[in-house]
């Protein structure tokens, strides 16, 4: 019996190596615990933006189609014929596919 509460006596009183271990664990455990809270609002916020950016995308391209449909009906009223509006970059490039090379400055020599 004086073995068994000896034993009991120990296993309640831990040592201090054994402390610091339980008190670093119960720290990670929080730590753990708020960042999986952190992330969870992290994820919910990009899916709201996501949801706006596709609101926002579509809404855009409504509004680009609409701004095209009332240039080409006042073009057909007025008569003329738009330009394109590719950039540069995109249109094919003139003769043959070449583009070309900048003159160098003028200077003397």
């Amino acid at each position: 019996m004086a073995k068994y509460q000896a034993e009991f006596k120990a296993a309640r009183h831990k040592s201090e190596p054994v402390k610091k271990a339980e008190a670093e664990l119960d720290k990670l455990r929080e730590e753990l615990a708020r960042v999986r809270k952190e992330k969870r609002q992290l994820t919910e916020l990009v899916g709201t933006y996501a949801v706006m950016i596709e609101q926002l995308a579509r809404e855009r391209a409504e509004a680009l189609a609409e701004r095209d449909e009332a240039l080409t009906a006042r073009d057909a009223a007025l008569g003329v014929t738009a330009l394109p509006t590719t950039p540069p970059q995109q249109r094919a490039a003139p003769s043959g596919g070449r583009t070309r090379r900048p003159l160098p400055p003028r200077g003397r020599r």
